[in-house]
């Protein structure tokens, strides 16, 4: 995909092109594996991109490549890397022993390999904490910049006290279009959600500050062209957002772009592949989609006035290029870089842990109550339990919420869970669980409760009372990854009712009436403790360091054989007989057999649609 538009008229002088190329949101999918399901992924990771860098450097004379962000967490090779860094003290491309074994982080060093000129770190590459991002910045073999998050914020942006640097100026050599070499000089600027101090409570509280990403670019592009930069390129780890967002906003790229002194903007965060083309007011904007998908390219035409050697813009394009599914010269050499970390990696996650009599998927989530999110709750309440037996809430009710990460999203509509009943090998734990988040309890109450349920039914359209038509279960683009279920209590979610108000008979497992003052522990992980996903706030009475992933692994190991059940008592009610439709992938098929849902018959082939009926 390519777009296009000339900024204004070409003034006279030297031309030159630039091209600069940006990678997004790999989520440490380094080679083209699903590490989950233990099978390739063709047309993702960075090894599907190498060739695709490599064919458009060989187009243009002057290139930068860039990367955006959420580097290094997202799958089993990224916390494996982690966690022997944790084991050694430090990330291992510092231990000199490992570097000889040639196990340094793969990531850092194919970016390297790939010639990464500078990046910014993603909000998921804060979850391992500032020292781990640091020390990773620090070994890398190119800058890493960060604007609006700061050690300590001063009076203006100017003051700021930086966690990493807060820009830089790149200076590269280029050929004009006559052949004649020039030094570039091009300013960098990289800005995350401000989100992230919520999302990452634990590690930022009292750490860091954020400073609103509109002020801190335009601060620091003046200061940037003020330093010499001919040009400068935000790398914005946000969605493309509004022209003018809310104050704090996570997605503002197009906001970004605005802002006087800015040339280009590579977008991300929300794993769109999208462009959009220059602006009289706007710079270009390309957002490269997620896990490798694809290569966003920006073609800057520039022009230097010969009597003041000022470099302009006179024109741009974007394009979006899709990964590559076979691998040429140089997604093989990545291949290689990443083959000792991949091995290792592999043999981890097909060690077996034990035995499940249960299958256990998210086919249906927020459909039906499932066995898999049944383990994550049983787990994560025992683990609470246990670490207040001795405080003065050991006496209240244990609750646990647990919701399916993997459902059918945007970036992969086939991306379910899928645990067959078999032996459970370590994949599978991150299968169920793949983000690192560590465990927490809130106290809080039967409102408090009610409250958590109203905000998870959201993701529901709802139906009119005595309609018995057929209609969408989910809103569109429900976040069903969201949709955490309370486990310890029953009740309905009346879809005949507005948003707010749909919980209905909220009962403890006792059959007794969950009244709106009665005081409970609730059982969640640090991400929601922090309000993440717009749940509510409450008083955290206990932080554990543990993942919640290590947590059910542990149990299923030293249990043998476990045999989840849903383990909460919901249901959906509505207009009797209405038919509810909604789509998973053709996997669930096998599962039908004793449950409400029908295949429809008229879906196509690469998804599977049901309906429910009420």
């Amino acid at each position: 995909m390519v777009s296009a538009r000339p900024n204004r008229d070409i003034a006279s002088g030297d031309e030159a092109r630039l091209r600069i190329l940006a990678i997004t949101d790999l989520h440490a999918r380094l080679l083209d594996f699903d590490y989950d399901k233990d099978r390739p992924a063709p047309a993702t990771g960075l090894v599907s991109l190498a060739d695709r860098i490599a064919e458009a450097r060989a187009e243009a004379p002057n290139t930068l490549l860039f990367d955006n962000g959420d580097t290094f967490q997202g799958n089993a090779l990224g916390d494996m890397l982690m966690a022997e860094a944790r084991v050694a003290g430090v990330t291992p491309r510092t231990d000199a022993a490992r570097v000889a074994e040639d196990v340094a982080h793969p990531l850092l060093s194919a970016l390297a390999a790939l010639g990464v000129d500078a990046a910014v770190p993603g909000n998921h590459d804060f979850n391992f904490g500032i020292e781990m991002l640091q020390e990773l910045a620090g070994q890398a073999q190119y800058p890493f910049v960060l604007t609006n998050l700061v050690a300590r914020r001063g009076a203006d942006p100017g003051d700021d006290c930086p966690l990493l640097p807060l820009s830089h100026v790149l200076e590269r050599a280029i050929t004009d279009e006559q052949g004649v070499r020039h030094v570039l000089k091009v300013g960098l600027l990289g800005v995350v959600p401000p989100q992230v101090m919520r999302w990452d409570a634990d590690h930022l509280t009292g750490r860091a500050e954020t400073r609103p990403a509109p002020e801190a670019v335009a601060f620091w592009a003046q200061d940037l062209r003020r330093r010499g930069a001919d040009i400068v390129v935000a790398l914005c780890h946000g969605g493309l957002g509004q022209t003018d967002p809310q104050p704090g906003g996570e997605d503002v790229a197009r906001a970004v772009a605005r802002i006087a002194g800015v040339d280009a903007v590579v977008a991300g965060h929300r794993h769109h592949a999208e462009t959009e083309e220059a602006e009289a007011a706007a710079a270009p904007i390309v957002a490269p989609g997620c896990y490798g998908s694809h290569l966003g390219q920006i073609d800057l035409h520039l022009v230097r006035k010969s009597e003041t050697g000022a470099w302009s813009i006179a024109a741009s394009a974007t394009a979006l290029h899709p990964a590559r599914a076979t691998l040429g010269a140089e997604g093989k050499r990545i291949a290689r870089i990443a083959a000792p970390a991949h091995a290792r990696a592999r043999t981890r996650m097909t060690e077996a842990i034990g035995v499940t009599e249960t299958p256990m998927h998210s086919f249906f989530a927020g459909a039906l109550p499932a066995a898999a999110t049944g383990l994550i709750a049983e787990v994560q309440g025992a683990a609470i339990r246990e670490a207040l037996r001795d405080s003065r809430h050991r006496d209240l009710p244990i609750l646990s919420a647990a919701t399916l990460f993997k459902t059918g999203g945007p970036e992969d509509c086939n991306a379910y869970t899928h645990i067959p009943a078999g032996p459970v090998l370590r994949r599978h734990m991150h299968d169920l669980y793949p983000y690192p988040n560590t465990l927490t309890a809130l106290r809080t109450n039967g409102t408090g409760i009610g409250a958590w349920l109203e905000h998870a039914a959201r993701i529901y359209a709802g139906c009119a009372p005595g309609n018995q038509m057929t209609g969408r279960l989910f809103e569109k683009d429900a976040a069903r990854h969201d949709f955490d279920m309370v486990h310890g209590v029953s009740f309905r979610i009346d879809l005949t009712q507005p948003e707010g108000k749909r919980i209905r008979d909220l009962r403890l497992a006792n059959g007794r009436a969950l009244k709106p003052d009665q005081p409970v522990v609730l059982a969640t992980t640090n991400y929601r403790a922090s309000g993440s996903g717009g749940y509510p706030v409450a008083e955290v009475i206990h932080r554990s360091p543990r993942l919640v992933r290590d947590l059910i692994a542990e149990h299923v190991a030293t249990r043998g054989i476990v045999a989840p059940r849903p383990g909460v008592a919901w249901r959906l009610s509505g207009p009797a007989g209405a038919r509810l439709r909604f789509e998973t992938t053709p996997e669930a098929r096998p599962y039908l057999r004793g449950t409400p849902l029908r295949a429809v018959s008229d879906c196509c082939c690469s998804r599977l649609c049901l309906t429910l009926q009420l």
